[in-house]
This record gives C-alpha cells, structure tokens and sequence, in this order.
C-alpha cells in the first residue's frame, strides 16, 4: 500500500501549495500505511512517506505532528542506510529545525551538532591535496 500511495502523492511539498490537497486527502492514508512499520523491509518507501508528510504538515503550521513523523522517518533512515547517509542528514536537518521552531533547542543543538560534523566531514574528503614533485 506505501508505495501505491508515494507513486500518487506529489512530490515537491514544500514549496508547491498546488499538491496541498491531495496530501490533506491522503494524509490519513499515509498515517495508517506508515504507522505499523517495523524493522528495515520498505525502509525508503516509508520514510519518504514519512518526510513528505511531514513536510505538508510542517507548511500547515502543525509542527508537534510534524516532528514526530520526521522523528520516525530520521530512525528508519538510520536503521536501514547508516548513519552516513543522505537521508539521515536531512532527517536531522528536519528534527533539528521543527525542535528549534518550537523552542526546544538544547534538543535540536545535538542535531544539528551531527549535521554540521557530517558537512565537514564530507568537505575534508572532497579537499584534493596538492601533489608534491621531486625533481
């Protein structure tokens, strides 16, 4: 059923109001679909789910219920792909920045702790070292 509802929700939530009513239609759906996922099996499909969700409730000014669908979305990304991944660091930019909105920073410094970690570490592997020639 989730990957029947991630094929007909729009993508792009956050910044296209025309997909609003469709996931006010199907938001229910997404929550039964995603809220009895255990383990790693459909890990992407749900977390996508998740993040989506999260995203049109987010924009909707809902952040409480918007944090805790990011929340499970970050451990599934977590779970299944490692903490280096690319869903990971966009899970804790998401927890991280819906903590802050609400107040609660000292949970979200944590976060956004590891992102910035995560950034630099990417960075200082990107750095090309100048090559040293021996004449």
């Amino acid at each position: 059923m989730a990957g029947f509802l991630q094929a007909d929700l729009p993508g792009g939530v956050w910044g296209n109001p025309e997909s609003w009513p469709r996931w006010r239609a199907l938001l229910p759906s997404v929550l039964a679909a995603t809220g009895y996922h255990t383990g790693t099996t459909g890990g992407e499909t749900i977390s996508s789910l998740l993040t989506g969700a999260g995203d049109y409730l987010r924009r909707q000014g809902r952040y409480v219920e918007a944090l805790a669908l990011y929340q499970r979305s970050l451990r599934i990304c977590e779970t299944a792909f490692g903490p280096d991944h690319l869903d990971v660091a966009a899970g804790l930019s998401d927890v991280g920045l819906v903590l802050s909105v609400l107040g609660r920073h000292a949970e979200a410094l944590p976060l956004q702790e590891r992102l910035a970690a995560r950034a630099a570490k990417s960075l200082t592997s990107r750095v090309r070292r100048p090559v040293q020639v021996s004449c």
